[in-house]
Protein backbone atom coordinates (compact mmCIF):
# COMPACT_ATOMS: atom_id res chain seq x y z
CA UNK A 1 0.00 0.00 0.00
CA UNK A 2 1.15 3.42 -0.46
CA UNK A 3 2.04 6.04 1.53
CA UNK A 4 -0.07 8.46 0.25
CA UNK A 5 -3.11 5.59 1.00
CA UNK A 6 -2.49 4.64 3.74
CA UNK A 7 -2.39 8.69 4.52
CA UNK A 8 -6.00 9.00 2.89
CA UNK A 9 -7.69 5.88 5.13
CA UNK A 10 -6.06 7.57 8.44
CA UNK A 11 -7.84 10.63 7.57
CA UNK A 12 -11.00 9.26 6.97
CA UNK A 13 -10.93 6.59 10.04
CA UNK A 14 -10.42 9.93 12.50
CA UNK A 15 -13.05 11.83 10.02
CA UNK A 16 -15.24 9.19 10.68
CA UNK A 17 -14.46 8.39 14.33
CA UNK A 18 -15.15 12.41 14.82
CA UNK A 19 -18.62 12.76 13.74
CA UNK A 20 -19.44 9.56 14.90
CA UNK A 21 -18.43 10.66 18.40
CA UNK A 22 -19.25 14.19 18.06
CA UNK A 23 -23.12 13.39 16.68
CA UNK A 24 -23.42 10.83 19.94
CA UNK A 25 -22.87 13.59 22.67
CA UNK A 26 -24.84 15.72 21.07
CA UNK A 27 -27.82 14.01 20.47
CA UNK A 28 -27.44 12.74 24.22
CA UNK A 29 -27.34 16.28 25.54
CA UNK A 30 -30.17 17.11 23.56
CA UNK A 31 -32.58 14.50 24.56
CA UNK A 32 -32.18 14.95 27.65
CA UNK A 33 -33.13 19.04 27.46
CA UNK A 34 -36.35 20.00 28.89
CA UNK A 35 -37.79 16.47 29.23
CA UNK A 36 -39.91 17.09 32.23
CA UNK A 37 -43.54 16.22 33.22
CA UNK A 38 -45.27 18.03 35.93
CA UNK A 39 -48.74 16.34 37.46
CA UNK A 40 -50.36 18.94 39.68
CA UNK A 41 -47.32 19.82 41.61
CA UNK A 42 -45.01 16.85 41.32
CA UNK A 43 -42.54 16.88 38.71
CA UNK A 44 -41.16 13.85 36.42
CA UNK A 45 -37.87 13.97 34.13
CA UNK A 46 -38.67 12.00 31.10
CA UNK A 47 -35.92 9.91 29.51
CA UNK A 48 -37.69 7.78 27.11
CA UNK A 49 -39.96 7.10 23.78
CA UNK A 50 -41.05 5.14 21.45
CA UNK A 51 -43.81 5.13 18.71
CA UNK A 52 -46.07 1.89 18.05
CA UNK A 53 -46.47 2.78 14.17
CA UNK A 54 -50.18 1.56 12.98
CA UNK A 55 -51.53 0.75 10.17
CA UNK A 56 -52.72 3.58 7.60
CA UNK A 57 -56.31 5.52 7.66
CA UNK A 58 -57.88 6.15 4.99
CA UNK A 59 -57.09 10.04 5.37
CA UNK A 60 -54.48 9.66 8.18
CA UNK A 61 -50.91 8.30 9.19
CA UNK A 62 -51.47 6.94 13.45
CA UNK A 63 -49.23 6.06 15.54
CA UNK A 64 -49.20 5.61 19.49
CA UNK A 65 -46.59 7.80 21.75
CA UNK A 66 -45.00 6.61 24.21
CA UNK A 67 -42.97 8.57 27.02
CA UNK A 68 -41.43 7.28 29.82
CA UNK A 69 -38.84 7.88 32.80
CA UNK A 70 -37.98 4.28 33.01
CA UNK A 71 -37.59 1.92 29.73
CA UNK A 72 -39.95 -0.31 27.45
CA UNK A 73 -41.03 -3.71 26.98
CA UNK A 74 -43.13 -6.03 24.23
CA UNK A 75 -45.36 -8.37 25.74
CA UNK A 76 -48.73 -10.71 25.04
CA UNK A 77 -51.69 -10.55 27.10
CA UNK A 78 -55.45 -11.19 25.89
CA UNK A 79 -57.92 -9.23 24.89
CA UNK A 80 -61.82 -10.32 24.54
CA UNK A 81 -60.32 -13.67 24.30
CA UNK A 82 -57.59 -12.82 21.47
CA UNK A 83 -53.95 -12.93 21.95
CA UNK A 84 -52.02 -9.50 21.44
CA UNK A 85 -48.47 -7.68 21.26
CA UNK A 86 -47.97 -4.78 23.38
CA UNK A 87 -45.66 -2.13 24.79
CA UNK A 88 -45.49 -1.17 28.50
CA UNK A 89 -43.35 0.80 30.68
CA UNK A 90 -41.13 -0.99 33.47
CA UNK A 91 -39.01 0.69 36.17
CA UNK A 92 -40.70 3.56 35.63
CA UNK A 93 -42.88 5.92 38.07
CA UNK A 94 -44.71 7.30 34.66
CA UNK A 95 -45.98 6.56 31.45
CA UNK A 96 -47.73 9.19 29.02
CA UNK A 97 -48.91 7.07 25.76
CA UNK A 98 -51.63 9.06 23.36
CA UNK A 99 -52.84 7.93 19.68
CA UNK A 100 -51.74 10.57 17.15
CA UNK A 101 -53.74 11.13 14.16
CA UNK A 102 -51.74 12.83 11.12
CA UNK A 103 -53.20 14.22 7.70
CA UNK A 104 -52.16 12.24 4.62
CA UNK A 105 -49.78 9.22 4.79
CA UNK A 106 -46.47 9.87 5.73
CA UNK A 107 -46.16 9.66 9.20
CA UNK A 108 -46.47 11.92 11.57
CA UNK A 109 -45.40 15.82 11.13
CA UNK A 110 -45.47 19.26 12.49
CA UNK A 111 -48.50 20.27 14.04
CA UNK A 112 -50.80 20.93 16.87
CA UNK A 113 -52.95 18.09 17.71
CA UNK A 114 -56.11 19.01 19.44
CA UNK A 115 -57.74 15.88 21.72
CA UNK A 116 -61.02 14.06 20.22
CA UNK A 117 -63.33 12.06 22.19
CA UNK A 118 -62.60 7.99 22.38
CA UNK A 119 -65.26 7.19 20.00
CA UNK A 120 -64.23 9.32 17.37
CA UNK A 121 -64.34 7.69 13.75
CA UNK A 122 -60.59 9.07 12.43
CA UNK A 123 -62.16 7.56 8.89
CA UNK A 124 -64.43 10.26 9.13
CA UNK A 125 -63.48 12.37 5.74
CA UNK A 126 -64.68 15.82 7.23
CA UNK A 127 -61.42 15.11 9.54
CA UNK A 128 -59.41 14.58 6.65
CA UNK A 129 -56.95 18.09 7.20
CA UNK A 130 -57.35 17.89 11.27
CA UNK A 131 -54.54 16.58 13.52
CA UNK A 132 -55.80 14.72 16.79
CA UNK A 133 -55.28 12.45 19.37
CA UNK A 134 -57.57 10.22 21.14
CA UNK A 135 -57.19 6.93 23.67
CA UNK A 136 -54.56 8.62 25.84
CA UNK A 137 -53.75 7.56 29.33
CA UNK A 138 -51.38 8.46 32.18
CA UNK A 139 -50.04 5.72 34.73
CA UNK A 140 -48.29 7.52 37.68
CA UNK A 141 -47.54 5.42 40.76
CA UNK A 142 -49.18 6.90 43.00
CA UNK A 143 -48.88 5.06 45.70
CA UNK A 144 -44.86 4.64 45.14
CA UNK A 145 -44.78 1.10 45.11
CA UNK A 146 -42.52 1.06 42.76
CA UNK A 147 -44.97 -0.52 39.68
CA UNK A 148 -47.35 1.19 37.58
CA UNK A 149 -49.78 -1.40 36.93
CA UNK A 150 -50.44 -2.10 40.65
CA UNK A 151 -53.38 -0.06 41.21
CA UNK A 152 -55.95 0.88 38.35
CA UNK A 153 -56.13 4.22 39.70
CA UNK A 154 -52.65 5.21 39.05
CA UNK A 155 -53.90 4.91 34.93
CA UNK A 156 -55.65 8.15 34.41
CA UNK A 157 -58.09 9.00 31.26
CA UNK A 158 -56.41 12.09 29.14
CA UNK A 159 -59.92 13.69 28.72
CA UNK A 160 -58.93 17.39 27.03
CA UNK A 161 -55.62 19.05 25.84
CA UNK A 162 -53.13 19.58 23.43
CA UNK A 163 -50.03 18.14 22.01
CA UNK A 164 -47.52 20.26 19.75
CA UNK A 165 -45.55 18.21 17.79
CA UNK A 166 -42.50 19.55 15.52
CA UNK A 167 -40.37 16.80 14.07
CA UNK A 168 -36.24 17.40 14.14
CA UNK A 169 -34.74 15.16 11.88
CA UNK A 170 -34.81 11.46 13.19
CA UNK A 171 -36.20 12.80 17.05
CA UNK A 172 -39.66 14.38 17.98
CA UNK A 173 -40.36 17.51 20.13
CA UNK A 174 -43.28 17.25 22.55
CA UNK A 175 -44.83 20.15 23.90
CA UNK A 176 -48.36 18.65 25.61
CA UNK A 177 -51.22 20.19 27.78
CA UNK A 178 -53.36 17.43 28.98
CA UNK A 179 -56.40 17.66 31.45
CA UNK A 180 -57.13 14.44 33.04
CA UNK A 181 -60.27 12.88 34.30
CA UNK A 182 -59.27 13.37 37.74
CA UNK A 183 -59.67 17.31 37.38
CA UNK A 184 -55.63 17.67 37.38
CA UNK A 185 -53.42 19.02 34.16
CA UNK A 186 -50.15 17.69 33.17
CA UNK A 187 -47.52 20.07 31.31
CA UNK A 188 -44.41 19.23 30.09
CA UNK A 189 -42.63 18.64 27.08
CA UNK A 190 -40.36 15.84 25.73
CA UNK A 191 -37.27 15.78 22.64
CA UNK A 192 -35.80 13.10 21.82
CA UNK A 193 -35.36 9.80 19.39
CA UNK A 194 -38.40 8.05 19.07
CA UNK A 195 -37.86 4.29 18.05
CA UNK A 196 -40.42 3.09 15.30
CA UNK A 197 -41.92 -0.46 16.42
Amino acid sequence: MKSSDQKIIIYLLFSFAFLLFSCDSKSQIKAGKNNKMMYGTKQYVLSKGIEEVFKLDDNHSSSRINITDGDFYHTQVTISGNLHWIWRAKNASVWLYVNMYSPGNGGLKDGLYVYKPRNTNENDPTLADTYFFKKGKIAIDLNNDGELESDNNEFIKIIGGTIKMKVLGDNYFLEFDLELDNDINVTGSFEGYFNQV
